[in-house]
């Protein structure tokens, strides 16, 4: 899919030092993608640009994007007081939409940034009864396994979601859950290194 490559490539490159790439990939993205917000935000937060994402995340709406923005921006800042204003953002989320898997999604990405297992498993459990089969439970799971160094079951997680997301494709109706999770993926990883 060429939303996924492109936020690849903004990932990538900035990765690698390859400012200019990945500023020319977010100019690609975001001229072709006027319904995501929440992902053009979150490349801005991965950048560093937090200023331009939180302006993004001011101007988004439902309330649900800028929820999930805000949340990635804090979490992806790593001060303990930008974790702490995530995580009262997350539990407020949550009460005002107890149904929705999303902020349970970023109370998971939060427990697994600060390598909070036991409560990441929690959050896992709700997530699954509110979105039974998708595939995004099948990532953050693969994610906490890795975290706790179960690598065959973490493995064989990462193989569950990847042949959920290629049947998804095959029958064209991509879930929007890749790119958010590949930035997740990233922070988590980066501070598990």
């Amino acid at each position: 899919d060429e939303f996924e490559h492109t936020m690849g490539m903004i990932m990538a490159h900035h990765a690698l030092g390859r400012q200019a790439e990945s500023d020319q990939a977010l100019a690609d993205l975001i001229e072709t993608s006027s319904s995501y917000t929440y992902q053009v935000g979150g490349a801005y937060a991965y950048q560093g640009r937090v200023d331009e994402a939180f302006e993004l995340a001011s101007s988004a709406s439902p309330s649900v994007e800028r929820s999930r923005l805000l949340v990635t921006i804090l979490v992806g800042r790593q001060s303990a007081a930008d974790i702490d204003a995530a995580q009262r953002l997350v539990r407020n989320w949550i009460r005002s939409q107890p149904k929705s898997p999303e902020p349970w999604i970023r109370q998971l990405e939060i427990h697994l940034f600060n390598k909070r297992l036991q409560q990441a498993r929690k959050a896992l459990t709700e997530v699954r009864k509110r979105a039974p089969g998708a595939a995004q439970t099948r990532f953050y799971e693969g994610l906490l396994l890795q975290l706790a160094g179960d690598w065959s079951r973490a493995l064989e997680a990462y193989r569950k979601y990847i042949l959920i997301r290629q049947r998804a494709t095959k029958a064209k109706s991509l879930p929007s859950d890749a790119a958010a999770a590949a930035m997740a993926a990233h922070r988590v990883c980066r501070v598990a290194m």
